[in-house]
């Protein structure tokens, strides 16, 4: 038999080596796998992140695990073809940069919308409230919870992670799986999602306060020197 070699620009469905991440795009994967990618993968690659330590990135393996595990048939076998050039690890990257700072946008939108509510529009006011929700440490801020009651060293909470400000920062984790049927969610609890979510509203209080925007400090670049254990 003969062996013949082609540049790889002339083979099908492959990306060069010299392509840079950034301009992989979902188009670089064939179009019938497009939709599958969009519709299955990207729920379940983002369930298991929302798992995992926040800004844990899945392993080469963790992806290929998941995808040959929930991709239909005709589909779940080929991930080392599919993968080649690392396209399906950089579109797993972007979705994820892209599923973090949609984290921080919701804390945004959830804060403006109580300075909007509680008519908190002076400088003063502001101020006020985000002191009142900064009281404490990264054990017990006053924005984790439901309930406070008292003042100072007094104050008892109750509803731990279920504020308003949480709570609803949270939910676009769960806007981001709800494709996935409930009989097929892990069973891990989300602590990943919920440090995602808990941070955002951090950052979402001293930016709106600060007049800055660090939403896109969930993209990944940057990650808090802090460790979120559940108990």
């Amino acid at each position: 038999s003969i062996l013949r070699v082609e540049p790889t620009t002339s083979v099908p469905e492959l990306v060069t080596p010299g392509k840079r991440r950034k301009d992989i795009r979902l188009k670089d994967l064939p179009k019938e796998v497009q939709g599958a990618f969009r519709s299955i993968f990207v729920p379940t690659i983002i369930e298991f992140c929302g798992c995992i330590e926040a800004w844990t990135s899945p392993t080469a393996s963790d992806i290929q695990e998941l995808w040959e595990s929930t991709m239909p048939d005709g589909f779940h076998d080929q991930f080392s073809k599919l993968n080649g050039g690392k396209v399906v690890e950089a579109l797993v990257q972007d979705k994820l940069t892209t599923w973090r700072n949609n984290t921080g946008k919701a804390a945004l939108k959830t804060l403006k919308g109580i300075f909007i509510k509680e008519n908190l529009n002076s400088v003063d006011q502001r101020k006020t409230y985000v002191a009142q929700q900064l009281t404490g440490t990264y054990k017990s801020y006053h924005y984790y919870y439901s309930v406070a009651v008292g003042e100072g060293s007094n104050v008892q909470y109750a509803g731990a992670f279920q504020s308003p400000l949480i709570s609803k920062t949270f939910a676009e984790h769960l806007k981001a799986i709800d494709s996935i049927p409930q009989a097929q969610r892990i069973a891990d609890r989300p602590t990943g999602a919920i440090v995602l979510a808990i941070l955002a509203v951090r950052y979402a209080i001293i930016s709106l306060f600060l007049q800055q925007d660090h939403s896109s400090f969930f993209s990944g670049s940057s990650r808090p020197n802090v460790l979120f254990n559940w108990e």
